[in-house]
């Protein structure tokens, strides 16, 4: 039972309407039936109401129901982060950065690997390991010379971020704003696409 408390939006949240418990009896009650019809008779015509109802809703909602599940899930992984992003001042923001930016090294370092490119090059007798902007013009480079007409944007677009930048992001903990972080994933995602259409 709810104490003298029992307003609180705090309490309320994390004891009677915290997502889980909500995804847990929005499952096993009409209501999402009922919301996956409002939504679904939007796309459908009226006379197809009764093949939404009898086929199409039991059809996905095994699948809608797990990725509720999963959202519910993720949700509170990520809330995990809160509490030590927060004594470390830092934030969302700078997390996707930097998450996004490790994305990049890593994806753009095994692209290097299956081309064929060197990770490192030698200077004044020593070796050097190339950092991530010098692999994507490599890559470029080498996608180009194989076909003029291969998309590179995203390896042009991603090395507007100079190393400086990327190593204050990820070890100097350098914040971001909510639109840059944004772009740096948009960005991340075609970087991604592109790095796979080239090895294929």
């Amino acid at each position: 039972m709810l104490g003298a408390d029992k307003f609180s939006v705090e309490r309320i949240m994390s004891e009677v309407l915290d997502a889980r418990s909500i995804v847990d009896k929005l499952t096993k009650s009409e209501a999402l039936d009922n919301i996956m019809y409002a939504y679904l008779m939007e796309v459908y015509s009226a006379g197809s109401a009764g093949r939404v109802r009898s086929k199409v809703i039991p059809d996905l909602r095994p699948r809608v129901v797990e990725n509720l599940k999963i959202c519910v899930e993720r949700s509170e992984r990520a809330s995990e982060l809160e509490e030590p992003l927060k004594e470390a001042g830092l934030d969302l923001n700078w997390m996707i950065a930097a998450i996004c930016f490790a994305v990049q090294d890593a994806s753009v370092k095994k692209t290097a690997n299956r081309l064929g490119i060197s990770l490192s090059y030698i200077a004044k007798g020593k070796t050097r390991h190339k950092n991530a902007k010098q692999l994507m013009e490599d890559i470029e480079k080498l996608a180009k010379g194989k076909d003029e007409r291969t998309r590179t944007i995203a390896l042009r677009v991603a090395q507007q971020w100079n190393i400086e930048f990327r190593n204050g992001v990820i070890h100097d903990g350098q914040l971001v704003t909510e639109k840059e972080s944004r772009r740096i994933l948009d960005v991340t995602n075609d970087l991604l696409n592109e790095l796979s259409a080239i090895v294929s």
